[in-house]
């Protein structure tokens, strides 16, 4: 899902910096360092090549709680926020994040802008 939403317009430094940092504050750091291959290797690969946001948020919603939701749209936004640019592909793909993970438009916006 991040790097769906990374590649939306280009990875940046910036962006990859966020994930390597979150990865290494959770994880063990082999894990954290395979982890990063993969966030990097599925950036790279085309858009549509792979699932659907909408696909993916299907899939994990059922299996995420209340306040895991939130912090995957929490880190979300600090993503693509790294780069001091946000798209339109960007912004149009968080309100998608938001909307399966039924999270009402007055919840996250206090969020976004706090964090962006």
């Amino acid at each position: 899902l991040f790097a769906a939403i990374a590649r939306l317009d280009g990875v940046a430094k910036e962006e990859v910096r966020v994930i390597r940092d979150f990865l290494h504050k959770q994880l063990p750091e082999d894990a954290a360092v395979q982890f990063v291959e993969r966030f990097r290797r599925y950036a790279e690969v085309p858009l549509g090549s792979t699932g659907s946001i909408a696909d993916f948020c299907r899939q994990v919603n059922p299996e995420l709680t209340a306040k895991q939701k939130y912090y995957i749209l929490i880190r979300l936004i600090e993503l693509i926020s790294a780069d001091h640019s946000l798209s339109e592909g960007e912004l149009t793909a968080l309100s998608e994040v938001r909307e399966h993970f039924g999270v009402a438009p007055g919840q996250y916006q206090p969020l976004f802008d706090f964090i962006s």
